[in-house]
């Protein structure tokens, strides 16, 4: 059984982040909020847990065009393979990042990484549930030269993993390291919404592509991070649509066949003639951002705290029994998971159908944990059944008497933010 990388790394990013904080505390930075990390890591968990679904079928376009198109065929143990892999996937990745901040089709499938206005490890983990559908596309010529399937995909993940620790504050600029290599200063900058700083910095493992081809950008004064216009909002499949949605509804309100059509595929920031412009990036100080910020009561924080560390170990469960035919227990699995993201981000914000959803969710996975168990027998399966029964109902009475004692929110997603 071939072990997904990402399943490994998963319980190292989780510690990395505690150190990260404690750093940051150290260094006198306020780079947490718990929701808003929260979210975060909800937005990369969905999408690990929604790609075991899709994963054979995102590998197939390659397998197929390595099969009829490639030139020639690299041995695996060859390290020219491996260094060809290397720099020409990440040399791909540069297009595709670059397309999805050049094109608005493309920026719906990336905007969810922007949507924060913090800047920490946790950002890293805050992806997209559909820039998968897109990057395949750009790897193709990897087929074409003839590297095999196996190698690319290890490479993805590793070009993948390298991105994780550019995400921190807590680390300068590194000298003669930053000539080349992509770090956190580089990465800094792309997030940054200030004028100067909006679409630079597109590199995934070398900086020298963005020094290439005239989108590198130092980083100077001091970084303000989010999305010009901000999601509002930390509901992390919400963070998926939202954008879609406001294409949608410009799409609609277009005069012409032509502007409907050019709202796809114009620069993100273009409306048809007639309506209002969106924001213009301006001269920000972070004093000045307002930040979206539903206040959180401490009892939520520790009762999601809680639920959060077996959601984790759930995904790391998934990803490591993942094959190419999924069963129905982790099919199960996924979906539980999905659902837990989803709740919680009705819960921060006060929704008034998130506590009917949590509780769902609550009973629905307790009663497939205690399925699970039973399918052990003896006494430790018993002792976890009641374990996780009292947890459940110990759950349901904190959410009982939470929605009793917090005001609800009233106000309904929209497209308009």
């Amino acid at each position: 059984m071939d072990i997904n990388p990402i399943a490994i790394a998963i319980p190292v990013f989780v510690v990395l982040i505690f150190i990260e904080y404690g750093v940051a505390l150290l260094q006198k930075r306020d780079v947490y909020r718990f929701s808003d990390a929260v979210t975060n890591l909800s937005c990369g968990i969905s999408q690990q847990a929604s790609e075991v679904f899709l994963k054979a079928l995102l590998i197939l376009p390659y397998l197929w065009v390595y099969e009829h198109f490639r030139i020639q065929e690299l041995s695996s143990a060859w390290w020219g393979t491996h260094l060809l892999a290397l720099v020409l996937l990440d040399f791909s990745y540069y297009w595709w990042h670059r397309w999805t901040h050049e094109m608005n089709i493309g920026w719906v499938t990336h905007v969810v990484h922007h949507q924060s206005e913090e800047y920490n490890l946790a950002v890293a983990l805050r992806q997209s549930l559909t820039s998968s559908l897109t990057t395949w596309v750009f790897y193709l010529p990897l087929a074409v030269l003839g590297v095999h399937w196996e190698v690319y995909v290890g490479h993805l993940a590793l070009n993948t993993l390298y991105q994780f620790w550019v995400h921190t504050e807590t680390i300068r600029k590194m000298g003669p390291f930053g000539w080349i290599m992509n770090t956190p200063s580089h990465h800094r900058v792309h997030h940054g919404i200030n004028p100067q700083y909006v679409d630079k910095n597109y590199a995934g493992v070398f900086i020298i592509w963005d020094r290439m081809f005239g989108t590198f950008e130092e980083e100077g004064e001091e970084v303000v991070y989010g999305t010009i216009k901000p999601l509002q909002s930390f509901n992390p499949y919400w963070a998926n649509l939202w954008y879609l949605m406001l294409l949608c509804k410009d799409a609609l309100a277009a005069k012409t066949w032509h502007d409907r059509l050019k709202v796809w595929v114009a620069r993100p920031g273009w409306r048809p003639e007639g309506l209002d412009p969106y924001p213009k990036p301006t001269l920000l100080k972070r004093t000045d951002q307002d930040k979206y910020a539903p206040t959180v009561t401490t009892g939520m924080a520790w009762y999601v705290g809680a639920h959060f560390l077996p959601v984790i170990v759930g995904l790391v469960v998934l990803l490591w029994l993942e094959g190419p035919q999924m069963s129905w227990t982790l099919s199960v699995l996924a979906s539980a998971i999905l659902l837990a993201n989803l709740s919680w981000g009705g819960l921060f914000e006060r929704r008034s159908w998130a506590v009917p959803l949590e509780l769902f969710r609550v009973l629905f996975s307790c009663g497939f944990g205690v399925f699970l168990l039973s399918q052990l027998g003896g006494w430790m399966s018993w002792a976890g059944a009641g374990a996780l029964t009292t947890a459940a109902i110990a759950s349901a009475v904190f959410l009982w008497r939470w929605h009793r004692e917090t005001p609800k929110s009233a106000g309904a997603l929209t497209a308009s933010g």
